[in-house]
């Protein structure tokens, strides 16, 4: 998250100081933004959300930190659903930023075993 957001969002401050912390969604958008470069117009972008959307993201717990209750398939899903974000943007995203986590099979596959 940069700086010049700041004061769009009473939150945003608090987005960056929990971005190191990996309870939060803020850690893994901040890892992804730094290794692709992006600003937080671009991630928006990349996302197709607004700043404030992306504010309230990073304040998520991070997907799979439920675990066992929700995978993290399970956890992204509900918060794609919640900020009407595309899925398959947000888990391929989280999938990037993580590094440990694999591409999820296409539901189709999953559902044939």
């Amino acid at each position: 998250m940069t700086n010049e957001n700041l004061n769009k969002n009473p939150l945003d401050a608090l987005g960056v100081r929990v971005s190191s912390n990996p309870f939060f969604f803020a850690s893994m958008l901040a890892a992804y933004q730094e290794r692709h470069g992006l600003d937080d117009d671009g991630l928006a972008a990349l996302l197709g959300c607004s700043l404030d959307v992306l504010t309230d993201l990073r304040l998520c717990r991070r997907p799979g930190a439920a675990a066992p209750r929700w995978t993290v398939e399970e956890d992204i899903a509900r918060i794609a659903g919640h900020f009407s974000i595309d899925a398959a943007a947000l888990h391929s995203l989280t999938v990037t930023a993580d590094g440990t986590l694999r591409p999820a099979a296409p539901l189709a596959a999953r559902h044939s075993s």
